[in-house]
């Protein structure tokens, strides 16, 4: 799956795609923080969504995620319903050990 990249700021910067040889399929989306919201964390679902609904093998795929809030979200939880992915939540502090 491509990436899905978070950087502090507010605006892209053309010199990220013309100084660069960054994959063109490889997102990078500033948030004012540098860090994931419940918007952020959606577009992301959305982006694996996109990635990997070809390879699927039966009718529902497994993700597996650290409890960040965003993932917690009605929109994000109604998402993976939708496109039948099921989550697993690592506890707490626990995905540097996986």
């Amino acid at each position: 799956m491509p990436l899905f990249i978070l950087v502090k700021g507010t605006f892209h910067l053309a010199s990220w795609f013309t100084e660069t040889d960054l994959p063109s399929d490889w997102v990078i989306k500033p948030t004012p923080k540098g860090w994931t919201d419940n918007t952020t964390g959606l577009e992301w679902l959305q982006h694996f969504e996109k990635h990997t609904k070809s390879r699927t093998k039966g009718a529902w795929r497994i993700l597996v995620l650290d409890g960040h809030e965003s993932h917690e979200s009605a929109a994000f939880q109604t998402y993976c319903k939708e496109h039948q992915i099921i989550i697993i939540k690592l506890p707490a502090h626990s995905s540097h050990l996986t």
